[in-house]
């Protein structure tokens, strides 16, 4: 699913439209026994010049759940002119992401265009979708595969930065006496006594902020 920046449908390429401006799909695996992939290239210097946000989508319409297959996963490459051979190469991959739940309908990643670089940068948003609004195909599940992803993009997460910079200014109210079992945060490597009650955390160690 293509969108413009105001979440606008541009175009859509799938199992039922296998080509679109810029993109193409490679085709329907009915039947696969010894498993099977299927891609989409996509060639951003050829999509519409509106295009901003890049949803794929992956439908699941018989067979076993993402659960009970033993490998599924999504990914994406980073393909050049000057690529040549298979059109799966492992050398090419950028990441994939492993498919999980007892699902009918999957959202990854959308790929948003920062239109003052005109690069595109990949945020992860893992949906899982057993839902009777999403009905398995691309071009019917335009509006609801639309509200659910701005609804992610536009909201403005609490980060690790967000809680550094609140520490920081707690801090900077108290004096320089820290009570025994402090949690101390510092936004550079220090270092850390070997005896202590206090907690530190270290920019190598943010996520332990994460509960």
């Amino acid at each position: 699913l293509f969108l413009d920046s105001n979440y606008t449908t541009v175009q859509t390429v799938s199992f039922r439209n296998l080509q679109a401006k810029g993109c193409k799909h490679s085709g329907d695996f009915t039947s696969a026994p010894n498993g099977a992939a299927e891609f989409i290239d996509v060639e951003f210097d050829h999509i519409p010049k509106n295009v901003k946000y890049i949803i794929p989508q992956i439908n699941l319409f018989g067979g076993e759940t993402f659960d009970n297959v033993k490998e599924v996963f999504f990914g994406f490459m980073e393909r050049n002119q000057k690529d040549t051979g298979n059109l799966f190469d492992p050398k090419s991959v950028k990441m994939r992401s492993e498919l999980f739940g007892d699902s009918q309908v999957a959202l990854p990643v959308v790929f948003i265009k920062n239109e003052e670089t005109n690069t595109w940068q990949a945020k992860w948003i893992h949906q899982n979708l057993n839902s009777g609004s999403f009905i398995g195909m691309v071009e019917r599940n335009k509006a609801s595969t639309t509200t659910l992803v701005k609804a992610i993009v536009d909201k403005k997460y609490f980060t690790i930065k967000d809680i550094v910079e609140v520490a920081k200014l707690k801090t900077a109210n108290k004096t320089k006496e820290l009570v025994e079992g402090s949690l101390i945060i510092s936004t550079s490597e220090i270092e850390v006594p070997q005896e202590t009650k206090d907690t530190f955390i270290t920019p190598l160690f943010l996520q332990n902020l994460i509960p």
